[in-house]
């Protein structure tokens, strides 16, 4: 079985106006965020090849001798703001001979390699056809102005009695090539979620999220990612 991670990178992509442009190439401690996510990525003896996929040929450069990975160019055309994650993830299958891909995008910086090599395990031991990262939240929810996990017409519930809200967290994803042929869907219908803790889960989008990342990654706390 043939496992190949992926990491997509457009230098125009930005989640938001405040978003970070280019965040990838953001640097923390010494390394930038597409170096410590190939650096965590080296640490998962499974898999057998990471691909940076993009149409900037400059990245290139930008990333250490010493850093294994494989550059992969892909077409201009994947960088326009209305292309889906399923077309890039459908160009990279014609490209790269794989079996299980594990798409990664590089916005957690703290995010651990055992966490990787559990989402495959899961997949490629074929109870779970597919596996991402979430968070799960015990707070009063609202959507599109509505409560979503309360009702506004009773007493305020404890936090305690509420039904958490999960989020899924858009950057990791573990499934099979076959299934995602079929279903054009990287989460199939029995997916594994692993919920991620506060620390492993911080995620660098905005200026303010860099500069609370520098405080993490000078004071120590990340030795184990890199």
């Amino acid at each position: 079985m043939i496992i190949k991670a992926l990491i997509p990178f457009s230098s125009s992509y930005r989640d938001d106006k405040s978003s970070l442009e280019q965040r990838a190439k953001i640097i923390l401690g010494g390394f930038s965020l597409l170096e410590r996510t190939l650096i965590t990525l080296s640490k998962v003896n499974k898999i057998q090849g990471s691909y940076v996929f993009t149409s900037d040929s400059d990245l290139k450069d930008s990333i250490s001798k010493s850093t294994d990975f494989n550059f992969l160019y892909r077409d201009k055309y994947l960088d326009k703001p209305d292309t889906t994650i399923e077309q890039i993830i459908e160009s990279f299958i014609e490209k790269v001979d794989v079996d299980i891909i594990v798409m990664i995008n590089t916005r957690k910086p703290f995010l651990k390699p055992e966490t990787i090599n559990e989402c495959i395990h899961k997949v490629s031991k074929g109870k779970f056809d597919s596996a991402f990262i979430a968070s799960k939240k015990r707070k009063l929810s609202w959507f599109q102005g509505k409560p979503l996990n309360f009702d506004i017409k009773k007493d305020t519930p404890h936090l305690k009695s509420l039904d958490p809200v999960l989020f899924e967290d858009s950057t990791l994803y573990v499934f099979q090539k076959v299934n995602f042929i079929k279903s054009r869907k990287r989460i199939g219908k029995n997916p594994f979620i692993k919920e991620l803790g506060h620390f492993e889960n911080f995620e660098v989008d905005r200026d303010d999220d860099r500069k609370i990342a520098e405080l993490i990654v000078n004071s120590g706390l990340d030795k184990e990612i890199t």
